[in-house]
């Protein structure tokens, strides 16, 4: 299982936004972090 660390949270309107990261040596040169949205029911 990779751990992810939480980077960046935004609210903006009914969404929350989590730019998430595992920095590794494994990533390739230019990998971005992947950005997790959840909406509030």
């Amino acid at each position: 299982m990779e751990k992810l660390q939480a980077l960046k949270m935004t609210v903006k309107d009914d969404h929350l936004f989590i730019k998430v990261g595992g920095f590794s040596q494994k990533n390739p040169v230019g990998w971005k972090s992947p950005l997790i949205v959840m909406k509030k029911k």
